[in-house]
């Protein structure tokens, strides 16, 4: 449990990372919300219910996907600029949803944009994090560190990136079973 505790926490510095991403992503999807036409999506919206009680939530592909790329391009070191950028991205994507569901909804669709959101996105944002933590020590370590400080290191980040990618694959597996279920609970926020 010692292990998981202290790769678990996170540091003033990525605590501050953290709150960047999350300003920048919120700023960016109130500024897609003004510019973009968000007519194709507000009929998605409006029916969410019969959406959510149609189709199953399916992320494990595109999950698949962007992990793929974010860790083979960590390798080239560029991946470490690619995880903020595609944290921001998801940031962004969340909260424009968030503005739509405003729109529509009023006060009870941010409410229930935030909670579905939260469904859906956090627990794998929180992963992706955690993972972009582990490959930004391993790299720190790789460029500014001693040769024989690797082994150690990269024995906690690799198990952490395992973990966090395992993880991941386990909920997008119970969002696919339960989280149409949860959310169609949660429709009687907006009506």
């Amino acid at each position: 449990m010692k292990f998981l505790g202290t790769n678990f926490h996170l540091s003033k510095k990525y605590v501050k990372f953290l709150l960047f991403f999350l300003f920048i992503g919120i700023i960016l999807g109130f500024l897609f919300y003004k510019k973009i036409d968000s007519s194709l999506f507000i009929q998605d919206i409006e029916n969410i219910k019969e959406g959510l009680a149609s189709a199953h939530i399916n992320f494990i592909v595109q999950h698949f996907i962007v992990l793929a790329v974010l860790l083979f391009g960590s390798f080239m070191i560029f991946g470490v600029i690619l995880f903020p950028l595609y944290f921001i991205w998801e940031i962004a994507c969340i909260s424009y949803s968030i503005f739509i569901f405003q729109s529509i909804f009023g006060v009870s669709g941010i409410l229930f944009g935030i909670f579905y959101h939260i469904v859906i996105k956090a627990f794998f944002l929180f992963c992706l994090f955690i993972l972009f933590k582990n490959v930004f020590e391993i790299i720190k370590v790789k460029l500014f560190h001693k040769e024989e400080e690797h082994s150690k290191t990269f024995t906690n980040q690799y198990k952490m990136i395992l973990l966090s990618i395992f993880m991941i694959f386990i909920y997008d597996i119970l969002l696919y079973f339960f989280g149409n279920d949860i959310l169609l609970k949660l429709c009687f926020l907006i009506g």
